[in-house]
Formats: structure tokens, C-alpha cells, sequence
């Protein structure tokens, strides 16, 4: 039998550097196993890295998402704060509505480009299945072309042959 080549579990430091997590995988993993194990919010923290944040304006969709977020969260505790309500109020209800909104925009752009990526599949499709339809087609019209050609050559080299014979035939002397 083959030796197990799976790895084990590991934590990823903020220096880059990866260390097992401490448990043994030779016993069941059981309630007191979450305790022995290494991982926290501590740990996870720690795989977030600021280069992550500087980047995430490259990641689909979130721009979109952000920039409805910001606009809807403006205009939500702006009227709030307009009608009288608390600063506090108007804040929190300013940052509910970035966050709902940002999720909103964000799930909807996912969506759509997952149906636009749906469309391009099915026109790559469509395309190549018209380019084979097109393909044959020629191929037919070559065909008979060819049989065109062969039976036209096929009728001059008879008329070729009944004029040498016609020739041949007519003989004054």
C-alpha cells in the first residue's frame, strides 16, 4: 500500500514563513481537539496582510460595489441627518446602508457577469457550429464544382473524340 502523502494542516505567518498546526491526527478529532488546536482570531488575523487591502480595488465587481456603497450610504444619513435625526443615527444608518448596498451591488454584478460568461460560452458555440455548418457548405459547393468540372471535361474530351473521328472519316481522295 502507498504511504499517506497528504499534508497536514498549517499556519501561515505574517513573515511568510508556514508551521504545522500542533494537534495529533492520530486520534479523533473531538470537542477537546478545538482546544488543543492552535487556531484563533489571533491566527487568522495574521494572514491578513496590508498588501491584500491594497489590491482589492483590482478584484471584479468591487469597485462597482464600493462606489454604490459610498453613494447610498451619502445620500441615507445625509437625508437622515437632514430630517432631524442624531448624528450618531445618521452615521450608523449611513454605514448599514454602505454595507447593504455594497453587498447588494457586488452580488449583482457577480451574477451578471456570470450570465454575461454563460452568453460568451454560447455564442463561442453557436460560433464554431456555424463556422463547421460553413465548412461543409464549401465543402459541398467544391464537390460540385469538381463534378461540374469533371463532367464538362468529361464531354469535351467526347466531343474531342467524335471531331477526330468526323475528321478522320472525310477523305475527298
Amino acid at each position: 500500500m502507498a504511504d499517506d502523502t497528504r499534508q497536514g494542516p498549517t499556519v501561515t505567518e505574517a513573515d511568510g514563513s508556514v508551521h504545522p498546526l500542533r494537534y495529533d491526527t492520530s486520534k479523533p478529532f473531538t470537542q477537546k481537539s478545538w482546544e488543543d488546536v492552535e487556531v484563533g482570531l489571533v491566527e487568522g488575523l495574521k494572514t491578513v496582510r496590508l498588501q491584500d487591502f491594497k489590491e482589492i480595488h483590482t478584484k471584479p465587481c468591487v469597485r462597482d460595489a464600493f462606489l454604490t456603497g459610498i453613494g447610498g450610504g451619502f445620500a441615507m444619513g445625509g437625508l437622515r441627518a437632514v430630517f432631524g435625526t442624531p448624528i450618531a443615527k445618521a452615521s450608523n444608518w449611513a454605514v448599514g446602508t454602505f454595507c447593504f448596498a455594497s453587498f447588494g451591488m457586488y452580488q449583482f454584478c457577480q451574477i451578471r457577469r456570470q450570465m454575461e460568461k454563460e452568453g460568451m460560452r454560447r455564442a463561442v458555440t453557436i460560433m464554431d457550429r456555424k463556422k463547421i455548418e460553413k465548412e461543409e457548405k464549401m465543402q459541398r459547393a467544391r464537390e460540385a464544382r469538381r463534378k461540374a468540372k469533371e463532367e464538362a471535361d468529361r464531354k469535351a474530351e467526347e466531343a474531342q473524340k467524335e471531331a477526330e473521328l468526323k475528321k478522320n472519316s472525310w477523305k475527298f481522295w
